[in-house]
């Protein structure tokens, strides 16, 4: 790596220089001497300024800190004394070990290297102090000072790029290891298995996922039919788990986000009521965040849960439930399904048999007027009542009685009666159904 070619630049071109001067390798020897207070006095200067500092600062922490200050005090009097040779072939290995260990922490790498930058101004401090009492020619005080400036600030700038470096090769490691774990727990909970291993066990922990609270879980996907779906998936799936996360904020809800086959999974819960909550967030928020984008999305939100065991049927429910999603209505809560809708919609090959011969005339005839079908269904919200349908429809009471007088006259079934009613409705649902036209008649 080019990092590790630069710290060894480092050690051969300043171990000479830093040597014969004096006055440079003597305050380095007495700040190598004085190390412990002097990182106390930085650590102390972070703790009281930087926010991340004050967060992270417990026993085990400080400690670390004080330990890495230590190795760096170590590594810049062995550069300054021309004997880096005795700190190996790579003589800044504690940096990277260090990277790792705060990235493993999650300490923003940001705080880090504020850090550094704080540590190398709190050492030319003492170096200064020291230079300036020990030295009675000016000239010389401020050549040694200017020396050891340019040597801090190279310092600074190689040890902060392999610091750099090798946190983010550790947080990519990280990254990929937790999207394997999630991966695991989405489908373990899926299938109603609690994790069995301890890495599940802390990410389920960490979601905020809690069996004793109402747990549901919502499917998202572009919309059949979708122009242009298949090149936009991705991205969009990974703005759909975005949006996903955005919206369902952790102090309202625990939630796992995971992104699966051409899905985006959530599973969430609330102590309240995970379903309604989840589902009226998702509306309040899918409109302006998917307005714009070229496939339309649709969102399924199941009942509620009380059990890991009882998942499966949840992501069942929100399967269920996305089918009746489209572009007018992208959110659907598996309880606003009307029942007469869902059994029709999900009939099997043999009720597609039951289908009467006559709804095939009465099709026929719906296509030539496109009020008959209408009507039958204005006439059973209307509770059987003609004039009230009449109203609706904005069309005389004369011109009901014709339509539904024509229906008996095709079907020999009187959409007057409650049983004839309902065998109409049954029928004209499985047959749109069949023909892909479910949802037409949603009120």
């Amino acid at each position: 790596m080019e990092s590790i070619q630069r710290s060894k630049l480092l050690a051969l071109e300043w171990g000479e220089r830093v040597r014969a001067d004096k006055l440079a390798a003597g305050a380095l020897e007495w700040l190598y001497k004085h190390r412990a207070e002097t990182a106390q006095q930085m650590l102390d200067t972070l703790r009281r300024d930087d926010p991340d500092f004050q967060c992270a600062a417990d026993d085990k922490f400080i400690n670390e800190a004080l330990a890495h200050a230590g190795d760096h005090f170590r590594v810049m009097l062995a550069i300054g004394t021309a004997r880096a040779h005795v700190l190996g072939t790579d003589p800044f290995c504690f940096v990277r070990s260090h990277a790792v260990v705060r990235a493993r922490q999650h300490f923003p790498l940001a705080a880090s290297l504020h850090g550094y930058r704080v540590g190398r101004k709190g050492s030319f401090a003492v170096i200064r102090e020291v230079i300036l009492s020990r030295s009675e020619d000016d000239h010389q005080a401020a050549a040694s000072l200017l020396l050891v400036s340019d040597f801090l600030m190279e310092y600074l700038d190689v040890t902060s790029t392999i610091l750099t470096e090798a946190y983010v090769a550790e947080e990519k490691l990280i990254g990929g290891q937790q999207a394997r774990v999630r991966v695991a727990l989405t489908e373990n909970l899926l299938r109603g298995l609690p994790p069995d291993d301890q890495d599940g066990q802390e990410l389920l922990a960490r979601s905020g996922l809690n069996s004793g609270a109402p747990m549901a879980i919502a499917v998202a996907r572009p919309l059949p039919g979708a122009g242009n779906m298949q090149a936009n998936t991705v991205p969009l799936l990974r703005s759909l788990a975005h949006f996903m996360e955005r919206i369902l904020v952790p102090q309202e809800f625990g939630r796992l986000v995971d992104i699966r086959n051409v899905e985006v999974i959530v599973i969430a819960s609330n102590p309240d009521d995970a379903a309604s909550g989840m589902a009226q967030r998702l509306r309040r928020g899918i409109a302006e965040s998917v307005s714009d984008r070229d496939a339309p999305v649709g969102i399924g939100v199941s009942l509620n849960a009380v059990e890991i065991a009882q998942l499966p049927l949840a992501y069942q429910e929100a399967e269920y439930a996305f089918e009746f999603a489209d572009a007018a209505v992208p959110v659907f809560h598996f309880a606003d399904i009307d029942l007469l809708d869902f059994v029709t919609r999900r009939q099997d090959p043999a009720a597609l048999r039951l289908i009467p011969d006559w709804m095939g005339r009465l099709t026929d005839l719906d296509a030539k007027t496109g009020e008959i079908c209408r009507t039958v269904r204005a006439f059973a919200q209307c509770n059987l009542n003609v004039k009230l349908t009449a109203r609706c429809l904005k069309v005389h009471t004369n011109t009901v009685y014709f339509r539904l007088n024509r229906v008996q006259e095709i079907t020999k079934v009187d959409p007057r009666t409650f049983h004839g009613l309902s065998r109409l409705l049954i029928a004209m649902n499985i047959a749109e159904a069949r023909d892909g036209r479910a949802g037409s008649h949603r009120a």
